[in-house]
Parts: C-alpha cells; sequence; structure tokens
C-alpha cells in the first residue's frame, strides 16, 4: 500500500512513512498514531473511542481536555488616586485555568493593591465555576478541536512565562517597598532650631515652666507637620498645673489641627511668668 504525507499528500517510502517527520514538509507522522493509541498523558479516555471526531486541545500546555473552560479574569492597577482596569477571557483547561487563576492573584497583591479584595473575591468565584464537567463554551471548544486526520499536533508542554513574569513583579515589588522602608527608617530628622521634632515633644516634660512654654510655642510654629506631637500637647493643656503652660499647649494644638481643641477647658490667660 502506497504511503502518502497527510498534510502534504506526497508519496512516502516505507521508511519515510515510519520516520518521526515527513521529509518534505516535515509534518508530524506520528502525531496520528499517538493520538489513536492515546499516549499517557494525552488523550482522555473519552476520546479514544471516537478518534475521528478530532479532539479538543487546551491552548496552553497543547494537551487534549475534554473540559475547555473560558474565564473572565479582571486585571486592575491601581496608582494612588487612578485605577486601572480590564477583562481579559482567558481558554484553557480546568488544571491549566487553576494555576493561571492563582498566578495572577498572587500577581494582584502589589498591583491592585487596596482593590486586591475586589480581585481576589472574582478569581474565587472563577475556581469554583471551572470544577463543573464539560466545555464551558460548546462554540469555543470547536474551535479548538482538531481533526484526526491530517492533523499536526506538538506534544504538550508547560507554559512558564506567567510565572517568570509573576517572580519579577514580586522581586520588584519586594526591592521597592524595602528600599521604601529602608529609606524611612534611615533617613534624618528634620531639625528646629536645634532640636528635632521628637525632642521639642520630650521637652513638654521638662521640669521647667519655661521650657515647656517654648517647647509648644515651636511645635506651633512647625504647624501641621507636628501632628504627632497632637496627643501630649493635649495631656499638657489639660493637667499641665502651670497655666500658662496650658495656655501655650492649647495656641499649638490650634496651630497644628484646629478640630483638635474641642473639648479641652483652658482658663483665662493671666500673662507669662517671668
Amino acid at each position: 500500500m502506497a504511503h502518502r504525507c497527510p498534510h502534504c499528500n506526497m508519496p512516502l517510502t516505507s521508511d519515510e512513512a515510519n520516520s518521526p517527520n515527513c521529509p518534505v514538509c516535515g509534518h508530524d507522522l506520528q502525531a496520528n498514531q499517538r493520538l489513536a493509541g492515546g499516549a499517557s498523558g494525552t488523550v482522555p479516555e473519552s476520546f479514544k473511542t471516537h478518534p475521528s471526531d478530532g479532539f479538543v486541545f487546551c491552548p496552553r500546555c497543547e494537551l487534549a481536555t475534554d473540559s475547555l473552560k473560558v474565564c473572565e479574569v479582571l486585571n486592575i492597577i491601581f496608582l494612588l488616586f487612578r485605577v486601572f482596569w480590564n477583562t481579559e477571557k482567558v481558554v484553557a483547561c480546568p488544571s491549566c485555568m487553576r494555576k493561571t487563576l492563582w498566578r495572577r492573584t498572587l500577581g494582584a497583591i502589589p498591583l491592585a493593591n487596596l482593590c486586591y479584595p475586589i480581585v481576589a473575591f472574582t478569581h474565587l468565584i472563577a475556581l469554583v465555576d471551572i470544577s463543573s464537567p464539560g466545555h464551558t463554551d460548546a462554540a469555543i471548544a470547536e474551535a479548538h478541536r482538531i481533526r484526526y486526520r491530517g492533523s499536526s499536533l506538538r506534544p504538550g508542554k508547560p507554559r512558564g512565562k506567567e510565572t517568570v513574569v509573576l517572580v519579577i513583579i514580586l522581586v520588584l515589588c519586594a526591592v521597592v517597598w524595602g528600599g521604601g522602608y529602608l529609606y524611612l527608617k534611615t533617613r534624618p530628622e528634620r531639625s528646629f532650631d536645634g532640636k528635632t521634632l521628637s525632642e521639642w515633644i520630650a521637652t513638654l516634660e521638662d521640669p521647667a515652666p519655661r521650657q515647656r512654654i517654648d517647647a509648644a510655642e515651636m511645635l506651633g510654629r512647625i504647624g501641621p507637620d507636628a501632628s504627632t506631637a497632637i496627643v501630649p500637647l493635649k495631656r499638657v493643656a489639660g493637667s499641665d498645673v502651670d497655666t500658662t503652660v496650658r495656655w501655650a499647649a492649647y495656641r499649638a494644638l490650634h496651630e497644628i489641627d484646629p478640630h483638635s481643641v474641642g473639648g479641652i477647658a483652658i482658663p483665662p490667660f493671666q500673662g507669662f511668668k517671668k
């Protein structure tokens, strides 16, 4: 019986017909035999009885599947006061779809930021949906069907591109976050009249009333940047034994944040003590 390539229809000798590829067009001559024989891990059992109907293949791992899933994956990038988002249609077998959704869920942690719960919730729903048997969309499954006769198939192979991108994103985010943390920890504190903000706050506990007054006045001049001094100033304004110190603390609070002086009882100002 004459042998011909199912792809280019060129006649083949017996030796050429038993070779892995067509010497003319390079077609995989062993693909049909692999499908008909049900190569391990390539063709599901449900396909072996009707090979002429063709095989639905996952576009990611390129393995035959009897359950091709379609998911609308939500992508969000959160940049301070601007949010970018879109939906991406992902077509894959259940195994590849689960891997894709988990990678996208992890990758969304730095990208979606405050919007991450929304992304995680949609991915969780998709993970539940793909557990059902059968194809999600028959038309899309038919578009991924490769017929037995004259088909040219490549062996299944894992897709590592998304994993590499995910690792790169997480490493970059770790570098940025780690660098920002180290910068905030190591940068020198601003100085005001020879003292840092924390030193002026500590001076509020000085035994000398004049020193406490000077500290309160300086914190008031610093303004909103001295917001960390609001709690100590409230304590001084409400309980200091010296009325003048309490008044100075009250004015400092008003300069830092006018809303912070609510509920503080201040006695009449009697002038600064010498």
